[in-house]
């Protein structure tokens, strides 16, 4: 096989294995992308059950260290900010905060 030849199949072959890697990369992409969305799901239903539980605790009178409350605080503040959360916590929240002072 003569140069021309041999340079006309490795261009075919650089061809190739470039489609071959945006197959995979987008796939991957979107691989990624649902995963990071289970995560943020996960996160947000931790963060919502923890500050739930904490919640109705202090609301039936359990006392909580102050460890506790900055923990809580901690996970509220990632549940609004980070993962933006807005239900019926975010109002919960401000009441227990508000009978706490």
């Amino acid at each position: 096989m003569d140069i021309t030849g041999q340079i006309i199949q490795l261009s075919v072959l650089i061809g190739a294995l470039g489609v071959i890697t945006k197959v995979i990369r987008k796939q991957v992409s979107k691989d990624n992308k649902e995963l990071r969305e289970m995560v943020r799901k996960m996160d947000y239903n931790n963060c919502k059950r923890a500050l739930t539980t904490f919640i109705s605790d202090v609301k039936r009178g359990i006392e909580k260290s102050d460890i506790e409350w900055q923990m809580n605080t901690e996970i509220y503040d990632h549940y609004i900010g980070d993962l933006e959360g807005n239900s019926f916590i975010k109002v919960e929240w401000q009441k227990i905060i508000i009978e706490r002072k």
